[in-house]
């Protein structure tokens, strides 16, 4: 199992429960956290079954965008 945490812009607590929804949804994703005061969305998932870019895919899906 891997940690990637991605910087999400603008998710407020009201959107937290969308954003954790959509990513867990990618095959391989075992837990999310995110902490909406830094911004920061923590994904634990299988290295095997998910890699970096189908997390920020499924962020961006939902709607939000992603700080580089």
């Amino acid at each position: 199992m891997k940690e990637f945490v991605v910087k999400v812009k603008e998710v407020n607590n009201g959107q937290e429960d969308s954003l954790k929804k959509h990513v867990a949804a990618v095959w391989g994703v075992r837990e999310t956290k995110i902490n909406s005061t830094l911004g920061e969305l923590a994904v634990i998932y299988n290295e095997e079954a998910a890699s970096p870019v189908d997390i920020k895919q499924a962020v961006m899906d939902s709607g939000f965008i992603i700080e580089e």
